[in-house]
């Protein structure tokens, strides 16, 4: 169910960020599972091969500062160090990626 998952990846980005916006959360993981999809990331093996690249490189980087904005428009937390270290603990947390990755597979399965 799309609602089991993105209460799953909404957990863990109040986790990491404390924001008490519960709708704010749904929403930025709701949004990060749009850009997976549009990005046409749809399996835990896309996401790891993007969070195992160097660290410097401008699609890491790219990758990375998708997800630390989302942190930042949906919490209103404005600290771009906090977000980028938050966006990295998220997609090297394994549960994070399966939920997020199991909302962007039911979302696609009930748009069909």
């Amino acid at each position: 169910m799309v609602f089991d998952d993105a209460k799953k990846a909404a957990y863990f980005i109040w986790e990491y960020t404390k924001c008490e916006n519960a709708i704010s959360l749904w929403h930025c993981a709701e949004d990060i599972a749009d850009f997976f999809a549009s990005c046409g990331m749809i399996s835990t093996e896309d996401i790891l091969n993007f969070a195992r690249k160097e660290k410097y490189s401008l699609e890491y980087i790219s990758f990375v500062r998708h997800i630390a904005y989302r942190l930042y428009a949906y919490t209103g937390r404005d600290d771009e160090t906090a977000n980028w270290f938050d966006a990295e603990k998220l997609i090297n947390n394994a549960e994070w990626v399966c939920a997020i990755v199991g909302a962007v597979n039911k979302k696609s399965d009930i748009s069909l």
